[in-house]
């Protein structure tokens, strides 16, 4: 993951790639990337080339229907103790969405 181009990209163009978005965002989505990184063991640079994200998307995709059933998390990202994993794994996902949208307009 390029951090400090996609930090300054967000700064710029990062709220639906036109307007800057304000520190806080800017930080979840830059921690939410690293820990998808640290956790899967991936660089989501290459997972851009290899599918155009497509794979590392679907292992993050989490219906209502996988919560209902108490689908478990991929291994490697951990979340706290009775957190909602449904809205945990959205956040992570559009975390890569939106790196993948800074990826994809800085090729």
């Amino acid at each position: 993951m390029r951090k400090k181009a996609f930090k300054l990209w967000l700064e710029t163009y990062g709220k639906h790639g036109v307007e800057p978005m304000s520190k806080r965002p800017i930080d979840d989505a830059l921690s939410r990337c690293n820990r998808i990184e640290k956790g899967l063991a991936v660089d989501l640079d290459i997972e851009y080339e290899q599918d155009r994200g497509e794979s590392i998307l679907a292992l993050l995709e989490y219906t209502k229907d996988d919560k209902n059933v108490g689908k478990e998390a991929p291994k490697g990202l951990f979340f706290k103790q009775g957190a909602d994993l449904y809205n945990a794994m959205a956040s992570l996902r559009s975390a890569v969405k939106k790196y993948f949208e800074f990826y994809t307009a800085t090729k």
